[in-house]
């Protein structure tokens, strides 16, 4: 949730026309460290998620703890692995950020990583979808988890059709791009925000079952 409210801040300050241009890159850069941490917590569940279970059809802890895996045969793998890299992809965007670099040194070192980023965040929300769904898609109105699992989708949408408008040119040839890019970003971290929130009472379902 803080790494999202900082990328909604940012934005909103942008939107806004602030010219404080380094605290807007600082914001930005901050909220990408929040977005690693916590998808790496993500990963880090995933690759010690049990994989077997007892006589009694209950779920057996991981023999030792694993704090780096590869588990390409699970879908819970792919839909936290991608985001954790993606998340580091941002780090990299955002602190490239601060450099006063031309139109192409800019695409290079800050679109670019930003551009990655967001396909890998769209392969997780894909792959979150079709572990909870196990298929392309499904309806579950009732369940909490599919409301989670759907509005980070949306969220990894957003964020790539921001990546998308990012793109600089010496010669642009849309005009407003920017502000697009801005206002996905910002789409796309409320929904970040909204599902991160509502995993607070998932929780507590969980709890009471």
């Amino acid at each position: 949730m803080i790494g999202s409210w900082h990328f909604i801040s940012g934005s909103v300050f942008v939107l806004a026309g602030s010219s404080y241009a380094y605290l807007i890159d600082l914001i930005y850069f901050i909220g990408s460290i929040f977005f690693t941490s916590a998808g790496y917590s993500q990963y880090y569940q995933a690759i010690n998620a049990p994989e077997a279970l007892d006589e009694n059809g209950r779920p057996l802890a991981a023999k030792k703890r694993r704090y780096l895996g590869w588990q390409p045969h699970r879908l819970d793998f792919w839909a936290t692995f991608p985001q954790f890299i993606g998340t580091l992809a941002f780090n990299v965007s955002t602190f490239m950020a601060f450099a006063s670099v031309e139109w192409l040194g800019y695409d290079l070192l800050v679109w670019v990583p930003d551009y990655v980023g967001s396909i890998l965040f769209l392969v997780s929300g894909i792959a979150a979808v079709l572990e909870f769904c196990h298929r392309l898609w499904c309806w579950r109105l009732n369940d909490l988890t599919w409301w989670i699992i759907i509005i980070n989708f949306i969220g990894c949408v957003a964020f790539m059709i921001s990546a998308f408008a990012a793109f600089v040119r010496p010669n642009p040839i849309f005009n407003n791009l920017t502000t697009w890019s801005v206002l996905f970003t910002l789409i796309g971290a409320v929904c970040f925000f909204v599902g991160a929130y509502l995993m607070w009472p998932e929780m507590a379902q969980e709890e009471a079952a």
